[in-house]
């Protein structure tokens, strides 16, 4: 699922964006309607350790049907800025001159 969220821009490609994943914004839902949004995550590992953890799950032997498997996927835009990091430009509820910055791209 990394893989296909990365759009050919995971570690295997030449000249690939190595932070393209961590400013992708995606939300799921897992078994038993566990609802994640504004989630992202640079690595593979990552994605599939986030998973695991909000479904409580041992592991994908251990759980059938697997509750680490979202049953929905949206995928959200790619930022410019890493998602995490917004927060630093919302200094307040008027548009401060930080964000200035990020109007102009």
């Amino acid at each position: 699922m990394h893989k296909w969220l990365a759009y050919g821009n995971d570690s295997g490609v030449p000249g690939a964006d190595p932070s393209f994943t961590a400013r992708r914004e995606l939300c799921f839902t897992l078994e038993g309607d566990i609802f994640a949004r504004y989630q992202s995550y640079e690595t593979a590992a990552g994605l599939a350790s986030a998973l695991a953890t909000k479904a409580s799950c041992p592991g994908p032997a251990a759980c059938t049907p697997d509750p680490c498997v979202p049953t929905t996927i949206d995928i959200g835009p790619v930022y410019t800025v890493d998602p995490r990091q917004r927060a630093k430009y919302a200094k307040a509820s008027a548009l401060c001159s930080a964000s200035w910055c990020l109007m102009s791209t």
